[in-house]
């Protein structure tokens, strides 16, 4: 499930989760991951640090902003479903009403959790 092109509007931020999601290691090094980035992308993660993170929250932080961009996406495709689920019932498609009623199911049992 790669969120980076839906969520990230700028080069600088799918270039940090990119380097993210390669890194083998779970606990991410600030440091190490500015070295990985070219110099304006790591000036960007500076600011970040300096202006919005409290110190020692960071890991936390970065785990409900995954944690919402998942929500958000969800909550699009469920959008999406519901329109679709309108046009197959005026078009009287029942496998595509059985199908994309399916997936509307998952999708909202996905938000529950």
């Amino acid at each position: 499930d790669d969120l980076k092109e839906y969520a990230f509007r700028s080069e600088a931020g799918r270039n940090i989760y990119s380097a993210i999601e390669n890194k083998d290691q779970k606990h991410i090094d600030i440091q190490d991951l500015k070295d990985m980035l070219d110099e304006d992308t790591a000036l960007f993660i500076e600011e970040i640090e300096d202006e919005v993170i409290p110190h020692g929250r960071e890991e936390r932080i970065f785990e409900d902003c995954i944690r919402l961009i998942r929500k958000n996406k969800l909550k699009d495709s469920e959008e999406s479903i519901l329109m679709r689920l309108s046009m197959a019932d005026e078009n009287e498609n029942e496998k595509e009403i059985l199908e994309l009623t399916q997936q509307l199911m998952e999708i909202q049992k996905e938000l529950k959790e």
